[in-house]
């Protein structure tokens, strides 16, 4: 899952988009407006579904109202709460309350004492290959006695989250992930710890690519970003490097 760094001033195109259209129904009529809010959402997230961190284009690509529209109305067009999703993710959510822990907080019209933000010391996913199955998503949470009714709540928010929208799904997540973890291991085995900061710096960096708007790029991440930096940072913090100084 990929933590989205929303921007805390909705941007101007967006605004200008939005002022055009009475609700959401509306922009979905409207295919030009709404594949420039597409990829207005695709470049912030680079050009990947938040939830499950394959690569997505504006063709491929739903919008996703992280808190339900047809809940929280007053939010269907609100650029905090909505988010470029998989077309499977969106599936899966459909009207289910999931916490913003991978979100900017401002995003969630929720009780923020009842969320596990992303960044909870004790709730932070990782990857462990598991033979023929992949790479699977684990939480350090589960891994230790519950120190609290925080942590106790986070095991359930993490065994929610993962079940809801099938993160773990052998054939289209957790085996495509093991052959992403090989070929990373592969490509940074023996690397100097100079050579491992440029790729550390490298990966977190989107690129720009030609997308289906002219003159309008993509800016493109490689796919299952926060499992290559799990990675990295952890053979980055073995040499001894502070990872807060990059």
């Amino acid at each position: 899952m990929w933590f989205v760094n929303k921007s805390q001033h909705v941007p101007k195109k967006f605004a200008e988009i939005v002022r055009r259209h009475e609700d959401y129904l509306s922009l979905s009529e409207a295919g030009a407006d709404r594949n420039l809010i597409k990829l207005l959402l695709l470049n912030e997230q680079g050009c990947l579904c938040p939830f499950c961190e394959r690569k997505l284009t504006i063709e491929e690509a739903t919008i996703e109202h992280f808190l339900p529209k047809s809940t929280f109305k007053h939010l269907q067009l609100d650029y905090h709460n909505l988010f470029a999703c998989c077309q499977v993710c969106n599936g899966n959510k459909t009207d289910h309350l999931l916490p913003a822990y991978i979100f900017d907080e401002r995003s969630n019209g929720l009780d923020p004492r009842q969320l596990i933000l992303n960044r909870h010391i004790d709730f932070q996913f990782y990857f462990q290959p598991e033979g023929a199955h992949g790479c699977v998503l684990k939480n350090n949470s589960l891994d230790k006695v519950p120190k609290d009714t925080k942590q106790v709540y986070s095991n359930w928010i993490f065994h929610h989250t993962i079940e809801v929208l099938g993160l773990n799904d052998i054939q289209r997540l957790s085996e495509p992930r093991r052959r992403t973890m090989n070929w990373v291991n592969a490509k940074t085995e023996g690397m100097s710890k100079e050579e491992l900061v440029v790729q550390y710096k490298k990966f977190r960096t989107p690129r720009p690519e030609p997308s289906s708007i002219p003159r309008k790029p993509y800016l493109r991440l490689e796919p299952f970003p926060s499992m290559i930096l799990y990675i990295l940072a952890e053979r980055l913090r073995k040499k001894g490097v502070d990872l807060s100084s990059l």
